[in-house]
């Protein structure tokens, strides 16, 4: 599977303007459209292939920015025959799109999880301290053995993660949290770097 389709983490949403639009305005709505086109398309993520997956994926893509290419070339050097530079937009869209259409995403990183035994369960054990949603959901946990604390992101779906529905009543309660260190990109400092992925949740 294309890299550029699993290496998608947290990005802070922005708000579409019609006109001006900045670098991060255009890849906010070619990932909204990019996401209504997949929608449209009735794909059940659950039983399709994930070939054909990634495939409308990138139609969808490339579709968005053609009806944005005028502002769209303001800020990107997008060529089909350059293969790097469609990576190079695929992985911000992707990024933005866990905003609107997170089942997408959630194919691509549980695929990557069950393909690449590189990755090995670690677990913590400590209080919960909160969950914050500026970006993707993110708890913090403070570990009952260093007394530090340490933040771990919910990507795709984990046992007991409706024990974060009401995040608040979990606030002080012991818990045993497991989760997977992927390398992923992150946009804000332009490079990729471990993330803590939560794959279980349990109140002790």
């Amino acid at each position: 599977m294309n890299k550029t389709l699993i290496t998608l983490v947290a990005t802070v949403g922005f708000v579409t303007t019609l006109s001006a639009q900045s670098k991060e305005d255009v890849i906010d709505k070619i990932a909204q459209e990019t996401c209504q086109c997949i929608d449209a398309k009735g794909i059940d993520m659950s039983k399709e292939n994930k070939t054909k997956i990634e495939m409308e994926f990138g139609l969808c893509l490339i579709e968005s920015y053609n009806k944005n290419k005028k502002e769209a070339d303001k800020h990107f050097e997008v060529s089909l025959l350059d293969e790097s530079s469609v990576e190079g937009i695929a992985e911000l869209v992707g990024m933005q799109m866990v905003s609107y259409c997170p089942n997408v995403f959630s194919v691509f990183i549980e695929e990557e999880l069950e393909n690449d035994n590189a990755y090995s369960i670690e677990e913590v054990t400590g209080k919960f301290v909160s969950m914050t949603t500026n970006e993707f959901n993110t708890i913090t946990i403070k570990d009952s053995d260093t007394n530090r604390e340490l933040k771990l992101i919910w990507l795709t779906y984990f046992e007991g993660s409706d024990l974060l529905n009401n995040p608040k009543k979990l606030k002080g309660k012991n818990v045993k949290v497991e989760f997977e260190e992927l390398e992923l990109y992150d946009p804000k400092i332009e490079e990729y770097r471990n993330f803590k992925v939560i794959s279980s949740l349990q109140e002790m």
